[in-house]
């Protein structure tokens, strides 16, 4: 029987039912939306869900750009929202193959930064990379700068709305091929994905940070042009707004969560009193 290739398992999604994801349904509702990208959408149960929940309700029509490179999952994808005509998922890398980090720039980043990416060894890190780069080795037609013929096809000079969550090795890649957005969201950013790229926007003046959380799974960010709101002040406001409400609606979550856990030990103890 043959193996099958470890890019083309479907995986659980990581962003959901968190801070994160409501904050992506949150950005989702910006009436100021025409062009959003997912790059690694996977099956489409994470951050997919989120966006679309609330990109359908969105006055404006926004269209999402879902890119997943694995085979399997793209077919996973599609098939969950081919009901949806503003979605549209392409089945190729974001950036090509020659753009992924090399072993040298993982290695020096793993030795100077402390970061998630810390729980794995060297050896286990490069086999996610050389698996990834085999993977399209087999499949050469996968292998494009996909974040760039999306732009080309569609006639977009910059989108509205990003999620960079795709391969650990292209984060940065990735953020060039998008720079200039009005929101960019970094999954990842304490890991070798997005770190660098979360860096970059950090000390950008054209950029300011919506929203930061560095203990959730391996941290996201959220950002935003500065001078992409206009006269528009208050819808940067209900960005902010929104996020905030995201962020307590999952505190309030964990606490549900909890009190609900703490009360059925609670009420095992009685009953094994009883």
């Amino acid at each position: 029987m043959d193996q099958v290739s470890a890019s083309d398992r479907l995986i659980a999604p990581e962003i959901l039912d968190d801070a994160f994801y409501e904050a992506l349904k949150g950005l989702g509702m910006f009436e100021d939306l025409k062009h959003v990208l997912e790059i690694g959408s996977s099956s489409g149960e994470g951050s997919t869900k989120a966006l679309v929940s609330t990109l359908r309700l969105n006055r404006h029509n926004p269209v999402l750009y879902c890119l997943e490179v694995s085979r399997a999952r793209f077919a996973q994808l599609q098939r969950s929202f081919q009901k949806y005509d503003f979605v549209r998922c392409y089945n190729m890398s974001s950036v090509r193959s020659s753009r992924v980090a090399s072993e040298a720039e993982i290695r020096v980043f793993y030795q100077t930064h402390s970061t998630a990416l810390n729980q794995y060894d060297l050896a286990t890190i490069f086999g996610w990379r050389a698996e990834g780069l085999q993977y399209l080795q087999e499949h050469p037609e996968l292998d494009r700068d996909g974040i760039a013929e999306i732009k080309r096809a569609n006639g977009i000079e910059q989108f509205d709305l990003v999620l960079i969550d795709g391969s650990e090795f292209t984060g940065s890649a990735e953020l060039e091929d998008v720079y200039g957005a009005k929101i960019i969201c970094l999954d990842d950013t304490n890991a070798f994905k997005c770190y660098a790229a979360r860096q970059r926007l950090m000390r950008d003046p054209l950029y300011e940070n919506l929203a930061d959380d560095q203990t959730l799974r391996n941290g996201y960010s959220i950002f935003c042009r500065t001078d992409a709101w206009g006269h528009w002040r208050t819808a940067k406001a209900n960005a902010i707004e929104s996020l905030r409400r995201a962020q307590e609606s999952s505190r309030r979550r964990k606490l549900l969560t909890r009190a609900k856990r703490i009360g059925r030990r609670v009420l095992n103890a009685i009953r094994g009193r009883s």
